[in-house]
């Protein structure tokens, strides 16, 4: 039949389910349908991308949507080094079950067999679903069972019944037991693994019937392109890879439905549905799982380092990253560098996620906002948006969302490059049993902003211009559109594709191929950018000495490195940042000072600026760099009690309040009171201070209340004496209402204490601490817990790196950077029942800051029973019964 529209109804918009026109991605593939991502390969970082979900079989142009999937957090990783022989078609499986194998073909006639819990590799809301319906299966036949002998027993006789009363009240009491006792572990899959005389292949028992006769056999998935699913039930797709001569099978599932998302955002094609379709329809998908289904999604730095490494053996173009932590040392770690390089050496474009901690100056999160060389995106919304995906009752004018993570850095990078859309309802795996699903975050405005860069790389590649990262950035950069928001919220702008690719046409320069220029301030500890924030930075004038110098790629020659000049004009954006005009820029680099004069400034706001650097002879590249600079200037306390006065909010509005917290203050209560609400409205209170090398996780507050006229609402925050807090009070993006006020009063509390922790050493009967109140009186009740009980364990023996042999773990470039792993063995004595927190003390809650590659561990039981298991982040861990506990570190 035929759809149509009945009455005065209108036709459901075209725009605003995917949003394209925002960053003229419509439009330029309207002007150029070929561009519209042919040619380009983006690897998605992410929990998995299903390649059986809508819009990601064909590209636009009819070519293979997704061309590899990989694991790189190792969760489906199965152990298939043991080998065994068939015998009459029957093979003995590793669980111990007899599997019936096909008629396969393989010459050696040895057979790799494995086997692996299914729940492993389940994401978590599919195990949850499963194990809803396998209960309710389980209940339905059990209670049937149940009720059939409950009748029996009560209607017994002698006449019909082939065994004694006796023992039917027994086979009851049995079965009612089972129902108590009832346990889901999942299912368990054995595995066969095998080589053709050409290629490994690979068979699992889905049904656990050990007939694998009919069993689908996959191999890696780049060389074939194919995948299954394990039931009709869970609908969960799957492809592998197979490593070490057979040794190691890794099963690809999803984590969640995430990746599925970004991945369809960036380059989902609906041949029928073009509103369906992602930014870059044209281009191909390399689906990289760095979150691990062990960990609920969470990503490791295993997974992060085999992504990039699997982004270079794939030949991806660009790369999209909606993922992050927090970190309290931007671009330090293992992975950082490590990402830098690949952007650098490599030419591969990569776009990441801000981050969603805003409002809050400062909470960009790693590796999106913190690490050189990436492109970091926050999120608008806009009012297409608002009346399609949100279905809101009246379109507001396009602002940044609530949460969207606000730059600086700490190192003063400027940490929001682009911003773009960040709603969409775009596909999602089939074991959702959804065919689309509207999500929101910096991790939709990432691949959105990544779909338009891959038209753009398109265009380039289609026109034969060349390019870098680099060169690629400063063109966004320099073509974004405003959106009235501050550099900090916003950062540059909107992407804007078509502006883009016209300026790198236009302002093409051969020379630029060969290296990029890098700007850091050395004795800031090599920071990116000047961030001022604190009272001894913010009182009286800042002189530093900025250096700027070219970084050539590999294997450019000598000759270029010599013969590189450049004739730079500075100019800076704001009045009370000051630069010299000119600069002589040759190989090696140059210095050149930067004043800042904050003393005429009005306290209690923040300021940005720039210093722009011009090649004078071609100054229609627009800057060739930038220098950001940062100020807060803060309200210095002369009291112990700061009233703001009342604020009128509009829906997405921020107020903003910097205060220098007084020495001795430890903690402050807030007190919101509202006035002339119309209804009852949502806002966003953050407390923030950014001491050096901590992060969000540590000094932030972030509370979300619901408030109408007269309501009252108190909050108690923890501060650092000295330290700079900046105060928030948003009314939420899409909380209407206009009329209303909220005032907020501050009252600084302080107690400090002689001891940082309390602790009762085993050797001691008393502990003394101290207590001090400088800032004012404080009335105290104190009160002693034991909470914990801490114990110091040591490895049984030292460990020994080994080296990974699989490619997976082969780093590029250069020759042998094989990655290596050491596991580290522990045991303790679990005298009775209770909770432990595993804690590894130099490097516990590190990720992207981490020096180390990874971390992972699992907790056993006397009886070697997995009680859990986690990684950077300490977490507790019921063990149920007493005895000797084992500990597992890698």
């Amino acid at each position: 039949y035929q759809r149509r529209v009945r009455g005065s109804m209108s036709s459901f918009p075209s725009v605003g389910i995917l949003p394209k026109e925002e960053t003229e991605a419509s439009a330029f593939i309207k002007s150029h349908p070929e561009y519209d991502g042919r040619g380009v390969i983006i690897g998605i970082f992410d929990t998995g991308v299903d390649p059986a979900a809508p819009g990601l079989q064909t590209t636009s142009d009819g070519k293979p949507k997704v061309i590899d999937l990989v694991d790189g957090s190792g969760g489906g990783d199965v152990d298939t080094s043991t080998v065994r022989t068939a015998v009459n078609g029957i093979l003995l499986g590793k669980s111990g079950k007899q599997l019936k194998i096909g008629d396969w073909v393989n010459p050696s006639g040895k057979f790799h067999v494995g086997t692996k819990f299914g729940y492993d590799l389940f994401p978590g809301e599919l195990v949850e679903r499963l194990k809803r319906e396998r209960k309710e299966a389980f209940d339905n036949t059990h209670r049937s069972v149940v009720n059939d002998l409950q009748f029996r027993v009560t209607n017994y006789s002698s006449d019909k019944e082939t065994v004694s009363k006796e023992e039917l009240n027994t086979r009851l009491s049995e079965l009612i037991d089972i129902g108590k006792k009832y346990s889901d572990n999942g299912p368990v899959f054995d595995v066969v693994v095998f080589n053709d005389g050409k290629t490994w292949r690979c068979a699992i028992d889905k049904k656990q019937d050990g007939d694998l006769t009919k069993a689908k056999l996959l191999t890696n998935y780049r060389d074939e392109l194919q995948y299954d699913q394990f039931s009709d039930q869970d609908c969960l797709t799957y492809a592998v890879n197979i490593y070490n001569e057979g040794n190691l099978l890794s099963i690809v599932t999803d984590a969640g439905s995430h990746g599925t998302h970004v991945a369809g955002i960036a380059a989902a094609y609906y041949e029928n549905q073009p509103e369906l379709n992602g930014i870059a329809p044209g281009a191909q998908i390399v689906g990289i799982k760095i979150g691990d289904s062990r960990l609920g999604s969470m990503e490791t730095g295993t997974a992060l380092v085999r992504g990039l490494i699997s982004a270079y053996q794939t030949k991806c173009d660009i790369i999209n990253m909606s993922y992050g932590e927090p970190t309290g040392k931007p671009n330090v770690g293992r992975f950082p560098p490590l990402a830098t390089e690949l952007v650098k050496n490599h030419k591969i474009v990569f776009v990441s996620s801000a981050g969603n901690s805003g409002p809050a100056l400062s909470t960009v999160g790693a590796p999106g906002g913190t690490t050189k060389g990436l492109i970091s995106v926050g999120a608008i919304v806009t009012p297409d948006m608002m009346a399609v995906e949100y279905s809101l009752l009246e379109r507001l004018p396009e602002i940044q969302f609530t949460w969207s993570s606000r730059g600086p850095a700490q190192n003063g990078a400027l940490g929001v490059n682009i911003s773009a859309p960040g709603g969409a309802i775009a596909p999602v795996p089939n074991w959702t049993l959804q065919k689309n699903m509207l999500m929101n975050g910096t991790s939709m405005s990432s691949p959105n902003a990544c779909g338009g860069l891959s038209l753009i790389l398109s265009a380039l590649k289609a026109n034969k211009i060349a390019y870098t990262p680099f060169t690629l950035r400063r063109a966004i950069e320099n073509t974004a559109r405003s959106t009235g928001a501050d550099a900090l919220t916003v950062g540059n702008g909107v992407l804007q594709v078509a502006k883009a690719f016209t300026c790198m046409s236009k302002t093409f320069d051969a020379s630029e191929l060969d290296y990029f220029l890098d700007v850091i301030i050395p004795d800031r500890d090599n920071a990116v950018g000047l961030y001022l924030r604190e009272i001894s930075e913010t009182s009286g004038i800042t002189e530093t000495d900025v250096k700027v110098f070219p970084e050539f790629f590999n294997g450019v020659d000598n000759k270029k490195k010599i013969a590189f000049e450049l004739r730079i004009t500075l100019k800076s954006t704001v009045k009370w940042v000051e630069a010299p005009q000119n600069l002589v820029l040759m190989n090696g680099g140059r210095t050149f000072k930067v004043r800042v004069d904050p003393r005429d400034l009005a306290p209690n706001s923040h300021y940005y600026g720039e210093v722009h650097g011009y090649d004078s002879e071609y100054p229609d590249k627009g800057p060739i760099f930038r220098l950001p600079v940062t100020l807060i200037k803060p309200v210095q306390m002369t009291g112990h009690i700061l009233k703001l006065p009342p604020t009128k909010f509009t829906p997405g509005y921020i107020k903003r309040t910097f205060v220098s917290v007084p020495y001795g203050s430890t903690w402050a209560e807030i007190t919101l009171r509202a006035s002339s609400l119309e209804t009852n409205r949502l806002f966003n209170f953050v407390a923030l201070q950014t001491p050096p090398y901590t992060t969000l996780k540590t000094h932030q507050e972030d509370k979300y209340v619901w408030l109408k006229s007269n309501d009252e609402w108190k909050h108690q925050i923890r501060l650092c004496p000295g330290y700079v807090v900046e105060l928030i009070l948003g009314q939420y993006w899409s909380s209407l209402g206009d009329s209303g006020e909220v005032e907020m009063i501050v009252e600084f509390h302080g107690l400090s204490s002689s001891a940082k922790e309390i602790v009762i050493d085993g050797t001691e009967t008393i502990t003394r601490f101290d207590l001090q109140a400088s800032l004012r009186d404080e009335e105290i009740k104190p009160e002693g817990k034991l909470l914990m009980i801490r114990q110091t364990i040591r490895p049984e023996k030292p460990g020994v790196p080994r080296l990974l042999s699989t490619e997976r773990d082969l780093l590029p470039g250069v020759e042998n950077r094989q990655i290596s792993e050491m596991i580290l063995s522990y045991k303790f004595d679990q005298t009775e029942a209770g909770n432990v927190i595993p804690r590894v003390p130099i490097i516990s809650g590190m990720l992207y800051d981490n020096p180390h590659e990874a971390q992972f561990w699992m907790l056993f039981d006397s009886k070697k029973k997995l009680l859990g298991k986690g990684d950077a982040w300490p977490k507790q861990v019921s063990i149920p019964a007493k005895g000797i506990s084992s500990f597992a570190f890698f």
